[in-house]
């Protein structure tokens, strides 16, 4: 059929702890779009949902003949899969891709260069013999089938895929002791350097978005252990990580993700008078984590002008009665049940003439003294 084509092709780098799609089982929403549509949007989301992605891939295919995409990726050691789908147009359901493709050989080396030969499935979503579009819904649903040398189809393959693969550094180590500091409409990030890195990539997404280029600032200096991310949006928690680079084009594993969510005002602070105590609710604090049960820790820089502790979701801040002046940074680290870490700060300046006053945090500031007198 002279009017028949390939559609976007759109996929993912992943690991092994998700398949998309499979022979012998049930198209997701996503694949049926695709598949009947040509439609990625839906698809697209349930990538950029898993955690198991490294980045989205999309491009357009070429017409006429056998369709033929190439593609250049950089792949970490840790997500070496592909997985990618292209509707054959005009059908019912039918489509090209792969599933789960490793980049490795049979030795667990990298390949420079794969190609794959694509051959027709049916999504299992639609029924219909042509090259057509506007057909009745398989009932009941149907599973993917591979349709290779049936109906329209001869043996031939349909589709070609070529990877030239640029695989992530492996004398490059991981980068550690990543840390997100909010700021007004920022996030300042810190980690360790990496010996032998010339540079680094450091990435951030918000919501159901995925590590890629297009959210990503490179720093070119392997010296260099901090960036600030700036124009990002007040009260959205953000994901960042940090990927250590070596010229030309290598890169070391990604590292853990930690997160942050920008500040729109101001850091908070907090004026006590000596022996004042200010109850801070932390679960309200990071009410926007999510509704995941978060672990605490705390810190004062001073602890011989502020002691802190935690009760539960419960800080006590407490200023000593010793007469002694100055200001402190109290530091609060959430860490959610998958690792993720998140950290808020305040000064507490100690004024021993001034009557305690509790400033800043004001909606998550709870005085239980007071709370129990009313």
């Amino acid at each position: 059929d002279r009017s028949a084509h390939f559609t976007t092709l759109i996929g993912a780098v992943h690991n092994g702890n998700v398949t998309f799609w499979q022979s012998g089982g049930v198209a997701s929403p996503g694949i049926e779009e695709v598949a009947e549509t040509g439609v990625t949007r839906s698809f697209r989301a349930e990538i950029e949902r898993s955690s198991h992605v490294f980045a989205v891939i999309q491009q357009g295919v070429s017409f006429g003949g056998t369709g033929r995409a190439a593609f250049d990726l950089r792949v970490p050691a840790d997500h070496p899969l592909i997985t990618l789908v292209s509707m054959i147009g005009p059908s019912p359901d039918w489509f090209v891709g792969v599933s789960g493709l490793s980049l490795l050989d049979g030795e667990g080396q990298w390949m420079s260069e794969r190609q794959v030969d694509l051959f027709p499935c049916d999504a299992g979503t639609e029924d219909g013999t042509e090259f057509s579009l506007s057909n009745p819904p398989t009932n009941p649903r149907g599973t993917i089938t591979s349709i290779r040398g049936t109906g329209k189809f001869s043996d031939e393959r349909m589709a070609m895929l070529i990877f030239h693969l640029q695989a992530t550094d492996p004398q490059l180590g991981r980068v550690t002791g990543v840390t997100v500091t909010p700021g007004v409409e920022t996030l300042v990030v810190s980690w360790n350097a990496v010996t032998g890195a010339t540079g680094y990539k450091v990435q951030w997404k918000s919501g159901n978005e995925a590590f890629g280029a297009e959210r990503e600032r490179v720093v070119v200096d392997g010296a260099t252990t901090s960036h600030t991310i700036a124009n990002l949006t007040t009260g959205t928690l953000y994901s960042v990580r940090v990927i250590a680079t070596r010229s030309p084009a290598h890169e070391g594993p990604p590292s853990a993700v930690v997160s942050g969510t920008p500040l729109s005002a101001p850091p908070p602070s907090e004026l006590l008078t000596g022996g004042d105590t200010a109850i801070i609710d932390l679960s309200s604090l990071f009410s926007n984590a999510g509704d995941e049960p978060l672990t605490y820790a705390a810190e004062s820089s001073d602890p011989m002008l502020v002691t802190v502790t935690l009760d539960g979701s419960k800080l006590s801040i407490v200023s000593n009665e010793d007469g002694k002046e100055g200001t402190a940074t109290v530091t609060v680290t959430a860490t959610d049940v998958d690792g993720v870490t998140m950290q808020r700060s305040v000064d507490v300046t100690v004024e021993p003439t001034v009557p305690g006053i509790l400033r800043g945090w004001r909606k998550a500031v709870f005085d239980r003294e007071e709370a129990e007198s009313r």
